[in-house]
């Protein structure tokens, strides 16, 4: 799924930048150019965002409670 059709940047390109260390909206445009033309975007890059960051989140809690 395109999310930046300008950059035709990726859902997953975003979720594996994400992954990588991105937390912020800024630092997934900076890695991607997603949300750098139009912005258009930006309220859809900052949901996937949000929710790669809190899935991260869970898994490491889940991770710490097992232990």
């Amino acid at each position: 799924m395109v999310i930046c059709q300008c950059n035709r940047v990726t859902k997953r390109e975003i979720e594996s930048v994400v992954h990588a260390g991105a937390r912020t909206p800024d630092q997934v445009t900076y890695e991607t150019g997603a949300g750098s033309v139009c912005g258009s975007c930006l309220p859809a890059l900052q949901a996937v965002c949000q929710r790669v960051t809190a899935e991260a989140c869970d898994v490491c809690v889940g991770q710490v409670l097992v232990s």
